[in-house]
């Protein structure tokens, strides 16, 4: 019904059952209506499997991966909840990265505080609560994990021609720092501030005090 209607999807599929069954019904929406232009969304996609993301890529799955539960869930889902070998693929960036993929990143607000650096330092170094690391193989890098926050995102919801990056024609959207979070110390990351807000090409926010 969505597809006929060119409604956008955005499910929410955390467990790899529910992927499963959303990757079935885009399979018959695309059989049924192949001209279609959408972009459908798996919101955390937390336990997305392999051969999953291989299905993504047909229907134009874009997977949206909650990691931050990497960190704040990661030790309970490695000791008690799948085991070692699943719990070290919850947000598989990295796997999705090699096929390249479009995904997104985020933290989903108010189960955890928004705090889109704490977002960018997890997607990268994969580390729990406890400190260990979770999957090595599916971090990214610093660039991959701030193109997902900006310009997949944009992408995700059909304004990466307005939005999402800084370019000649796009609006003047951006974000002034403390630190450089290419070159910052890893552990730095999660601490990054922001100085100021440029909205529409007006400042809307800045942390000095003197004007």
């Amino acid at each position: 019904q969505a597809y006929a209607a060119d409604i956008p999807l955005l499910v929410h599929t955390n467990g790899d059952a529910a992927i499963d069954v959303l990757l079935d019904g885009l399979e018959q929406a695309n059989a049924a209506y192949p001209d279609n232009t959408l972009r459908p969304v798996s919101i955390h996609a937390q336990t997305m499997r392999q051969d999953q993301l291989d299905r993504a890529q047909a229907v134009s799955l874009i997977p949206s991966f909650f990691v931050d539960h990497v960190y704040f869930w990661g030790d309970r889902h490695r000791d008690i909840f799948l085991g070692p070998d699943r719990a070290a693929q919850i947000s598989p960036a990295g796997s999705a990265e090699k096929r390249k993929l479009i995904y997104t990143i985020h933290d989903d607000a108010p189960v955890v505080s928004a705090d889109p650096f704490r977002t960018l330092w997890v997607a990268v170094a994969r580390r729990t609560s406890a400190g260990e690391i979770l999957g090595a193989d599916e971090a990214i890098t610093r660039q991959q994990a701030l193109k997902a926050l900006t310009l997949n995102s944009a992408y995700q919801h059909y304004v990466e021609n307005e939005k999402g990056s800084i370019e000649v024609g796009k609006k003047a959207d951006m974000i002034i720092l403390d630190q450089n979070p290419l070159t910052a110390p890893e552990a730095a990351l999660r601490h990054i501030k922001v100085l100021g807000t440029v909205k529409d090409g007006k400042t809307v926010y800045t942390s000095r005090t003197d004007n």
